[in-house]
């Protein structure tokens, strides 16, 4: 996990000449993965067992994980977002409710997550200790997703 960080730090942090050629839209073009990215995908799908899970949902053991095709692809994105010397003058990320089957969040340490609780007590921070992981299954709900965000932080 500390390699994925710091591989992604690394890369936000080149000139942008440097990332350019990374950077396209087009879907149809291969993409070229490090290494560090494929030992982070293994890790991630080491912990997502989904065997307990199947059966909280009142489902096989066996369900989410072999009968089922939610773990048939997976979705790597990298968000980058360092301390912020002026964060009153920065726009974290809107609101927003992923929309995955299963979210798995590796926090560096700034902090600057929240999540809409309730619509009664507003944003709350969700504090996390550098190199955590969280989880969010917005599946297993009955309601809908909880929406999060992401807000600047001072250096």
């Amino acid at each position: 996990m500390w390699k994925m960080l710091m591989a992604m730090q690394g890369f936000n942090e080149e000139p942008v000449e440097a990332k350019r050629p990374y950077y396209t839209r087009d879907t149809g073009k291969g993409r070229r993965v490090r290494d560090i990215m494929l030992e982070y995908t293994r890790q991630v799908q080491s912990l997502c067992r989904l065997e307990l899970l199947s059966e909280a949902m009142g489902l096989h053991r066996g369900h989410l994980e072999h009968d089922s095709s939610c773990m048939d692809w997976l979705n790597v994105a990298a968000h980058y977002y360092p301390p912020c010397p002026d964060p009153p003058v920065t726009v974290g990320t809107a609101k927003h409710s992923d929309t995955t089957f299963l979210t798995v969040l590796l926090h560096d340490g700034v902090g600057g997550l929240q999540a809409l609780i309730s619509r009664y007590t507003g944003w709350t921070c969700l504090p996390f200790p550098a190199h955590s992981l969280s989880t969010s299954a917005p599946f297993s709900r009955p309601c809908p997703t909880t929406r999060s965000r992401a807000l600047t932080t001072a250096w």
